[in-house]
């Protein structure tokens, strides 16, 4: 069963105060290099120091390039920011303990509430921790040096718990005096609580235990984590194996209104000529032309029913709508699993990039993926031959499913919002530097 103990963790101090809001880093990858620049300059013990290159040398994907990229040697220097912040009293140890975490936002005029949990979560050998989403080998390799270089967890994975009698809300409802406390830029509000009470402890972890866990942001660092306590037990004294056998990681109960799933959109370049007439014509896709602007399309595409696999495309003049229609080509799906088979990534993935346009998922060379759809089209404008693909975003209740039938989702076909942010609390695998 998986487990989430306690740990002595490192926080920021909260003589900071709301200077926290410039010290704490989206996770690396929702980091673009323009993005790290700003982060960078916004305070010299921004987190975003522990887990990217400086600026100078991040060019291109650094996500998936820095692990093999010369001057790749930055991974030291992430290691030497955070002994230095320890040694400063920048970063403060804590007392062993749990830390609920409550994320206050707002979302196309609504406001949303979001707890969970950060500990230590331990790295079950059956497999119990579920994945949806498929991983690269950049992203590990590049994390994997990472964290033999700082030996610390700098970033919670991210996961969902059914949790069905909502305990873990419970356990919240009643905490007050929070450690931390900040607004990010973004508007999203941040307060961290240090749990040390051992009924409350005790409660948290007996709930994660009778939980289905599902990974919801964080699959790279985790099979990282993996591959990295398999390099401990081959490679260091067993003495010193205990820290590396869990990953610190922040576990959201499911049943909760501010559990969102906003949904991320793709660009992919040098598209042959005529291949939006191409998708038009191709058998089982249902197109329509959407008169209007990128707002209408968009409006059209949520306004289907959810059952409908569907996807927006603009090759940045025209505007269609394309629809998956099974009964016309029953063939294209009949190995697909049935979970998968309503949903807007699936027929994206699987039929208009790899079945008509020959783009395999793979292809980190032609394929971008962006939040912001107005975004993406400006980047399609600026350039010919390229076109930009708009999908829904699948419910929790979905995603969850894909994970209990042992399937997988293309890469980066959910994206929980807001993110946990890097710095929130520090998980350090090794002895603390000699200040």
């Amino acid at each position: 069963m998986p487990d989430l103990v306690p740990f002595r963790g490192y926080r920021f101090s909260p003589d900071l105060g709301e200077r926290l809001a410039d010290i704490l880093a989206p996770p690396y990858d929702n980091i673009s290099p323009r993005d790290l620049r700003e982060l960078w300059d916004s305070h010299p013990f921004n987190a975003a120091r522990l887990v990217l290159p400086p600026p100078d040398i991040a060019g291109g994907d650094f996500a998936v390039q820095s692990a093999t990229r010369t001057g790749a040697d930055w991974y030291a220097g992430a290691r030497h920011f955070l002994d230095d912040w320890i040694r400063q009293g920048v970063l403060e140890e804590c007392e062993p303990g749990l830390y609920y975490y409550c994320q206050d936002f707002s979302l196309d005029g609504r406001g949303f509430r979001r707890w969970g949990v950060i500990g230590a979560l331990a790295l079950d050998d059956k497999d119990e921790t579920l994945p949806h989403e498929r991983t690269f080998e950049g992203p590990k390799a590049d994390r994997f040096r990472l964290l033999k270089a700082s030996q610390a967890n700098v970033c919670s994975i991210f996961l969902v718990a059914t949790d069905p009698q909502r305990v873990l809300i419970d356990i919240a409802s009643k905490l007050d005096q929070p450690t931390i406390e900040c607004r990010t830029r973004d508007g999203v509000r941040h307060r961290l609580y240090l749990v040390r009470d051992q009924n409350a402890i005790q409660t948290t972890r007996a709930a994660v235990r009778t939980s289905t866990l599902m990974i919801a942001d964080g699959h790279h660092r985790y099979e990282t984590a993996r591959n990295y306590r398999a390099w401990v037990r081959e490679n260091v004294d067993p003495a010193y194996w205990s820290a590396a056998d869990a990953v610190m990681a922040c576990v959201c109960p499911m049943p909760q209104e501010g559990l969102v799933i906003l949904p991320t959109h793709r660009i992919v370049r040098d598209l042959s000529p005529g291949w939006l007439d191409r998708l038009s014509n191709q058998p089982g896709i249902a197109a329509g032309t959407v008169s209007g602007t990128l707002t209408h399309l968009l409006g059209q595409l949520q306004g289907l029913p959810q059952q409908d696999a569907a996807v927006g495309v603009t090759d940045g003049d025209r505007f269609q709508l394309l629809v998956w229609d099974n009964k016309a080509d029953p063939e294209t799906y009949r190995t697909v699993h049935p979970v998968l088979r309503n949903m807007d990534v699936t027929f994206l993935h699987r039929v208009i990039l790899s079945q008509v346009l020959k783009v395999s998922e793979g292809d980190a060379a032609r394929i971008s993926y962006l939040r912001n759809p107005q975004e993406a089209l400006a980047q399609v404008v600026a350039a010919p031959g390229s076109g930009a693909f708009f999908v829904r975003a699948p419910n929790p209740e979905q995603v969850m499913a894909v994970s209990r039938s042992g399937q997988r989702m293309p890469h980066k076909s959910t994206d929980f919002f807001p993110k946990i942010p890097t710095g929130l609390v520090i998980r350090l695998l090794r002895e603390p530097p000699a200040r």
